[in-house]
């Protein structure tokens, strides 16, 4: 089955309503992902409830309960990244993952969204996660919005009793094939 068929039995079998829209296939990856922050506002801005995105090669583990505290307190939690899995691109206010993504639907939230969609489709190079670790690491001190990084509870490289994702694993190979393509090509 597909990483999107298996997301959508993986929300079904917990009561889990969600919403997977394919992309076209041939897009490129890099593309791909630079559309997540404006799909996660178009929802927010449809359901007016708090949203998780989540990438869909990610394995749903359990139903998500610690957004319950949220709602109030916060404006967007991710994951941090396992120290394994640190670049040393990565600001260390900001050792963040993209992959999953809690949203509240607030103005501030919303707002952060905007300026994560702007450096998207001003961006030709990087992908979404490159982009959000910036502007997340240049927002961490800011008193207009409310960030939180979570630990594995959120979601974990392997299956835990803690963690409500997994990571999943898709195909780094041709990610990071296209990726060295398109930098190649922006230094020419």
């Amino acid at each position: 089955a597909t990483s999107a068929a298996r997301m959508i039995q993986q929300c079904n079998s917990l009561g889990i309503s969600h919403r997977i829209i394919p992309f076209p296939a041939t897009t490129s990856w890099v593309k791909v992902t630079r559309e997540k922050p404006k799909f996660i506002l178009n929802q927010l801005e449809e359901l007016q409830t708090p949203v998780i995105w989540t990438d869909v090669d990610n394995h749903l583990i359990s139903k998500p309960s610690f957004v319950d505290g949220y709602m109030e307190n916060l404006d967007i939690a991710v994951p941090e990244i396992e120290k394994a899995r640190i670049a040393k691109w990565m600001p260390d206010n900001a050792r963040i993952n993209s992959a999953v993504i809690w949203v509240n639907n607030t103005v501030r939230a919303k707002d952060f969204l905007k300026q994560w969609i702007s450096r998207c489709e001003s961006e030709s190079v990087c992908g979404d996660h490159s982009l959000l670790v910036k502007l997340w690491s240049e927002n961490l001190d800011a008193s207009d919005i409310r960030l939180c990084t979570t630990g594995s509870e959120l979601c974990s490289v392997t299956k835990n009793h803690d963690s409500y994702f997994v990571y999943g694993k898709s195909n780094v190979s041709a990610k990071t094939k296209e990726l060295r393509a398109s930098i190649a090509k922006l230094n020419s």
